[in-house]
């Protein structure tokens, strides 16, 4: 790890800050976390630091979490839900409206997209009317898109009468006694606890910064259900080992041990690997079983689930080896252009050496798988 830190071109593209939290699973991990570690790379305050995460794997827990209350179920159709999703005021395709956007907030204009940009609170149920009546395309293949995500966010919220970030606090978060992943980061902590995303030269025209990266999910206030949450490693360590724990936590019960099993698993992998072929799981991406490429080294377990977010981040468990991995950096600043990351395999390196020595420490017998 000191030798990937060292590299010079590393440390230009990840700068300002990354951190890293480690987990050689236990049974149950107290709130204390005993046999967590956490490694502080380059800022030595990096990992006390909130960085714009992924949604995706955290967002299908909300979706098991209905699915596991009956309130819905994999079977059903988003057209099952779409009626009660219409905006009845708002059922056709919304020409621009001058004055969408303000550089104050007002009684109109609630929704901040970042500093000194506000829009028409109406503008979430153009954005939402303008998915549902996209057309819906003839051959059935597979996308990888947020569209799916933001209608869970919907159909979540409608199930449970509840917004997104109101619900994922009072069903995991304040039980599981986590204080810094969540919704709008800029309410709770002050900026220098914030680390920047990207300048953003088109959209924005500004330094991105407490404000959630994405474009689409900061038209929707900064609450969205593929993008805006921020986190520090050790909650999203606490999560992960929640799912490896099959849904319990501290002695409590969040998740059905059926539910992970199926949402974690390869939807559609045929019994004999192909290249081509769908990986994932239910909102968790999953190692590739066949060829090169993919989220991960080739030391995980085809059990392993996680995921790997646009700006630099991922989140990666292995239920084999009881190993939970967390990995946030800030790829995207100063420019999303910024490729080090990806080309010089950072993630999926540390992976290795990671699952290496947890491999290592089982074969001394110091570890229990």
């Amino acid at each position: 790890l000191d030798a990937y830190e060292s590299e010079g071109r590393w440390t230009d593209a990840l700068r300002p800050a990354r951190a890293l939290a480690l987990e050689q699973a236990l049974e149950y991990i107290p709130k204390a976390r005993a046999g967590a570690v956490e490694l502080r790379l380059g800022d030595r305050d990096a990992a006390r630091h909130l960085y714009d995460e992924l949604v995706p794997t955290w967002f299908s827990d909300l979706t098991l979490s209905i699915d596991d209350a009956g309130s819905g179920t994999l079977s059903a159709t988003v057209a099952g839900y779409a009626s009660s999703l219409e905006n009845p005021d708002v059922r056709q395709e919304v020409p621009p409206i001058p004055g969408v956007v303000t550089d104050k907030p007002d009684a109109r204009h609630g929704l901040r997209v970042t500093e000194r940009v506000y829009i028409d609170s109406a503008f979430r149920d153009s954005i939402r009317t303008w998915i549902l009546n996209t057309p819906i395309a003839a051959k059935k293949e597979y996308k990888y898109s947020d569209l799916g995500m933001y209608l869970m966010q919907w159909v979540v919220e409608r199930v449970s009468g509840m917004s997104l970030d109101a619900y994922v606090d009072a069903t995991f978060y304040a039980p599981l006694g986590l204080s810094h992943i969540g919704y709008h980061p800029r309410d709770r902590f002050q900026r220098s606890r914030i680390v920047p995303t990207e300048y953003d030269a088109e959209f924005r025209q500004q330094q991105v910064w407490g404000d959630v990266h994405d474009p689409g999910a900061a038209m929707l206030g900064g609450v969205a259900g593929h993008a805006g949450l921020f986190s520090d490693p050790g909650d999203l360590a606490v999560l992960m080992q929640l799912l490896l724990n099959k849904g319990a936590y501290g002695g409590r019960r969040y998740l059905s041990e059926a539910v992970v099993n199926e949402f974690t698993r390869c939807q559609f992998c045929a019994p004999k690997a192909k290249e081509d072929e769908n990986r994932r799981g239910l909102g968790f991406d999953k190692p590739v079983r066949e060829g090169k490429g993919g989220p991960t080294c080739g030391c995980v377990s085809l059990a392993s689930f996680g995921h790997t977010g646009f700006t630099g981040t991922m989140v990666w468990a292995d239920p084999d080896q009881n190993v939970v991995y967390v990995f946030l950096s800030n790829r995207v600043y100063p420019t999303a252009l910024n490729k080090a990351l990806i080309q010089l395999d950072i993630r999926t390196r540390i992976q290795e050496v990671v699952h290496d020595a947890v491999a290592a420490r089982e074969r001394e017998g110091k570890v229990k798988k």
